[in-house]
């Protein structure tokens, strides 16, 4: 299991500084331990910017062969 991650990064004023990020929570998902809580914090102080709460993860899931169908030429979007 990943405890933590840090690295370098901005805030949301576009500042830079350590950004630390603790995983807890794991939960088995299709075989694989997937962290369902992360706790962000920017230069040592908590930040709700890099912090987050999974509520539902799938892998591999079944996906409609129209989502990749190209749209017809002279289509706007």
């Amino acid at each position: 299991r990943v405890h933590s991650l840090s690295f370098v990064g901005r805030n949301r004023d576009g500042e830079f500084g350590d950004v630390m990020i603790l995983f807890s929570d794991y939960r088995d998902v299709s075989g694989v331990l997937v962290p369902f809580a992360e706790k962000g914090s920017f230069d040592g102080s908590p930040d709700d910017f890099w912090t987050r709460t999974l509520e539902k993860v799938e892998i591999n899931p079944s996906l409609d062969p129209a989502l990749f169908k190209a749209p017809p030429a002279g289509a706007s979007r």
